[in-house]
């Protein structure tokens, strides 16, 4: 679990939503949200900390899910670069368990 952001444009104008993970993969992200601010297909910039990867990340990504305030986003741009850094944390995290 970690915390990071979405980003979301409705009618031109951007919003930065604070979330939390729930769960990561090289394919996409599933996170909770105390706003129901999200609907299916929505399009969203997912905003990873460099503090857990090393670098800031941005993905273009699509809400693809949600269900009782847990949203799945998937990845639309992800480079190799910052999949690299994703699957890295992944395999960090398993590790500590």
């Amino acid at each position: 679990d970690f915390p990071f952001e979405v980003e979301k444009v409705s009618n031109g104008v951007s919003e930065r939503i604070a979330v939390k993970c729930v769960n990561i993969s090289a394919g996409g992200v599933a996170f909770a949200s105390q706003n129901q601010n999200f609907n299916l297909q929505d399009d969203v910039k997912i905003l990873f900390s460099k503090e857990y990867f090393e670098k800031d990340i941005e993905i273009e990504s699509k809400i693809i899910k949600f269900h009782n305030g847990v949203y799945v986003a998937q990845y639309l741009n992800l480079n190799k670069y910052d999949e690299d850094r994703i699957t890295k944390y992944v395999f960090k995290m398993i590790t500590k368990k």
